[in-house]
C-alpha cells in the first residue's frame, strides 16, 4: 500500500468519524480547486484557506466558481 493511499484513508475514516459524532468537518489550508475537489469527495462540510476565505459549505464554494 502506498503512504498516499493510507493517508487517504486515514482522511475518509476522520470524516466519517466525525459525522458519526454529528459534528462538521473544516478543512483548512485549502489551497487550490483539486484539493478542495478531492475533499468534497472525502465528504468534508467546510473548506477555508489562503485565497479562498472564511469557511463555508463545501458546495458553495463550487457554486461560485463556476
Amino acid at each position: 500500500m502506498s503512504v498516499l493511499w493510507q493517508s487517504l484513508q486515514r482522511r475518509r475514516a476522520d470524516v466519517h468519524m466525525a459525522h458519526v459524532l454529528k459534528k462538521i468537518t473544516v478543512a483548512e489550508h485549502c489551497e487550490s480547486k483539486a484539493m478542495i475537489t478531492q475533499l468534497r469527495e472525502l465528504g468534508v462540510d467546510k473548506v477555508q484557506g489562503y485565497g479562498i476565505h472564511k469557511p463555508q459549505p463545501i458546495n458553495d464554494y463550487f457554486q461560485q466558481a463556476d
